[in-house]
């Protein structure tokens, strides 16, 4: 019973990976939780999550085939600047415009990601799986991951009172 309340704890105090997670429908990091009450990409804001809950699998990225199961995130580039760093054995980040375009950025758990020239106000993917180097299996090979936010996702505003 004390397990199963620590671990419900616990889940409910990280940002949520397992839910809506596919091209048709990624999770927003706009959407607030019990980390980030206000929501928005904050960063700092730490994603835990395991690509074995993804129900998105070969994701067909111009040529990059994802062929494990993937986890999808949707932001939106203001300023954005940074490396994405993920932590898990063989999981790799890519960000594009939709899941059928050419990757604008890679990186993995040995190599952070450099944030890519992007255009404010427009939604790209990120999206976290687990090396396309490696064979699919049955059952498909994934596992846990960490990323955080590394940019400052809003532009400053001056204002004066006249």
């Amino acid at each position: 019973m004390k397990r199963a309340l620590l671990t419900a704890l616990v889940l409910a105090a990280l940002p949520a990976a397992a839910f809506a997670q596919t091209c048709a429908s990624p999770i927003s990091m706009h959407a607030p939780d019990a980390a980030s009450p206000e929501g928005g990409q904050v960063p700092g804001r730490v994603y835990v999550g395991d690509t074995t809950t993804g129900s998105e699998i070969g994701i067909n990225l111009a040529g990059v085939i994802l062929s494990h199961p993937s986890v999808v995130y949707r932001f939106t580039a203001n300023n954005a600047s940074g490396s994405f760093v993920v932590t898990g054995t063989d999981r790799v980040v890519v960000i594009a415009e939709n899941c059928t375009s050419n990757p604008l950025a890679i990186g993995d758990s040995n190599n952070p990601m450099a944030m890519p020239a992007l255009n404010n106000g427009q939604n790209y993917l990120f999206i976290v799986s687990t090396s396309p180097g490696l064979p699919p299996t049955n059952p498909p090979t994934g596992g846990p991951y960490t990323f955080t936010i590394p940019f400052v996702p809003v532009s400053l505003q001056s204002f004066s009172i006249e």
